[in-house]
């Protein structure tokens, strides 16, 4: 189990860590976008864009969602897809992160804040996901802020609800820096 954590591969029957990537079948249901500061150093991970301070990158991860592995280019060849396609399906795979659950609500002074109900590291990346805006639903008035310090943890507040940017932003601070 330590070296499985230590090389990020799985381990098998025989309680022998596998460091082999896994086929296109093994994994694509475990494929996502995840977000990231831009002045991260990827290499030549898939990734792109969301906002000066921000891109998502293309990740497969294990079983328990619990290693991230970033998907370069050279792996693709070994799948038999297209960067295309494993875009697709990481954006299948965020909105089946949300999908049949609801946007956890605290009251605070009168205010709601939300959050994501999703148990792993792929907790703020959920905001990327397509059905993300009807996951928030009417829980909060739209349009949102959300928040997203670290990549297990995002807060949801109405723009309405200024009065709140103080509070949430002590929050963030703190999380941040753990």
């Amino acid at each position: 189990s330590f070296v499985s954590q230590i090389v990020g591969g799985e381990v098998g029957a025989s309680g022998i860590a596998s460091i082999e990537d896994p086929t296109w079948d093994e994994v694509r249901h475990r494929v996502y976008w995840s977000l990231l500061p831009r002045d991260v150093e990827i290499d030549d991970t898939l990734a792109a864009t969301v906002s000066r301070e921000l891109r998502k990158v293309l990740v497969w991860t294990d079983p328990n969602e619990q290693h991230y592995t970033f998907i370069k280019p050279a792996l693709l060849a070994t799948w038999g897809v297209t960067a295309e396609q494993v875009a697709e399906r990481a954006e299948t795979n965020q909105a089946n992160l949300l999908e049949g659950k609801t946007v956890e609500i605290s009251d605070v002074d009168g205010a709601q804040i939300g959050m994501i109900p999703v148990a792993t590291g792929l907790k703020a990346s959920a905001i990327l996901a397509s059905n993300f805006k009807t996951f928030v639903g009417d829980a909060i008035v739209w349009p949102v802020y959300v928040v997203v310090p670290c990549r297990d943890f995002a807060l949801i507040f109405s723009q309405q609800d200024q009065a709140l940017m103080d509070r949430v932003g002590t929050v963030t601070l703190r999380e941040y820096a753990e």
